[in-house]
């Protein structure tokens, strides 16, 4: 009963002992692997490899709220085999083998708040600011919102300092059924970004939006030559520090919960990538530097620098899940490497559990 209190929310803000919860999940996984599927003489049968992966994680998690305008919130991590380990040197200077188990704190933070307007977060807590489903650019930084504006600072656990921190900030709008989000992330000498999203209904779909762009960019970008002496080369951040990137995806879920039916595309730009001309010419050259190496490098040495280039260096991307359906992954099509990996997908509202396929594939 609220009866005699002078705050009836006290009772939902307000606990007198610790909630203590957690989860356990465990996983098999199967892969297999063909490189080049489209010779004479592919073997569906005869995977060029395979893997099988399975896994056991958990996590634990405490949370308190001692006062209306207090909490305090931490979880940790674990995972099979539960210990890692690490080489040390010794007063010998001889290597030793110690096992360190392996428990990592995955959120640690408290909350507090100045009257009903100012809400402070301090500590290491997980933050999400894209909504894309498969791809998400606008998460720059990795709360319910209604016109709101956030700030925050990111600390380099590695080396903090002034030169080394972080400022992120983030405004939310409510827009009548749509939410806008404009966001910013700023640190010294790095890459600076600046994103938009927007989220809502439209029919009977919901739709997702994101828009960023970066000046500057982490990655690093190669090229490849038929023609001697700079068979290879690479440019790094700093080369390419005052460029602007402009990425952006969008997509919708569709959900029939008559026909227990969800849907899931999702179409994503990445402007942090090769243009569709320094791709080609990049294939072309490795193609012909494959055949015939140039002297001093070996076909497999050219081989990785080609997977090296490879990693994600498409510009368009589309992804698509459909519950009741099948589970297909592509992840480059320019190496030929597929895999396909049968799965499942719970739905917990009728306890049953469906079968699902799962479609990622480059679009160039």
């Amino acid at each position: 009963s609220f009866i005699g209190q002078t705050n009836p929310l006290q009772s939902f803000l307000k606990t007198e002992t610790v909630k203590i919860g957690g989860n356990i999940s465990g996983t098999v996984s199967a892969s297999w692997k063909w490189n080049d599927p489209w010779t004479v003489g592919f073997d569906l049968a005869n995977p060029d490899s395979h893997k099988l992966a399975p896994a056991l994680n958990s996590l634990l998690y405490f949370d308190a709220r001692p006062e209306e305008d207090f909490r305090v919130h931490g979880s940790f991590k674990t995972a099979w085999p539960f210990a890692e380990t690490n080489s040390l040197l010794d007063s010998n200077n001889k290597t030793t083998l110690v096992s360190v188990p392996d428990v990592r704190i995955f959120e640690l933070f408290s909350d507090f708040q100045l009257g009903d307007n100012a809400y402070l977060r301090f500590g290491k807590a997980t933050v999400k600011w894209g909504v894309g489903y498969f791809f998400s650019p606008a998460d720059i930084i990795n709360g319910p919102s209604q016109n709101t504006l956030s700030f925050y600072s990111i600390f380099d656990s590695n080396n903090p300092d002034f030169d080394t921190t972080a400022l992120a900030a983030k405004a939310e709008f409510l827009l009548g059924n749509y939410e806008l989000s404009l966001s910013s992330y700023y640190r010294y000498d790095t890459t600076e970004r600046a994103a938009l999203t927007l989220t809502g209904p439209l029919g009977n779909f919901d739709i997702f939006v994101e828009g960023v762009v970066a000046r500057g960019s982490p990655k690093t970008f190669y090229s490849f030559s038929t023609s001697p002496p700079d068979y290879f080369s690479e440019s790094k951040a700093s080369d390419h520090r005052k460029e602007f990137y402009p990425s952006a995806t969008a997509g919708f879920l569709y959900s029939d919960q008559n026909n227990n039916f969800t849907a899931i595309a999702q179409y994503y730009y990445n402007g942090e990538s090769y243009s569709d001309a320094d791709r080609t010419k990049n294939i072309d050259a490795l193609t012909a530097l494959v055949e015939v190496p140039p002297p001093g490098y070996t076909k497999d040495a050219i081989i990785a620098l080609g997977k090296l280039a490879a990693s994600f260096s498409g510009q368009h991307y589309g992804a698509a899940k459909a519950f009741n359906f099948f589970h297909i992954y592509i992840r480059s099509r320019q190496y030929g490497i597929w895999h396909l990996r049968p799965g499942k997908a719970c739905n917990y509202r009728y306890k049953t559990i469906c079968r699902h396929w799962q479609f990622l594939k480059v679009l160039e």
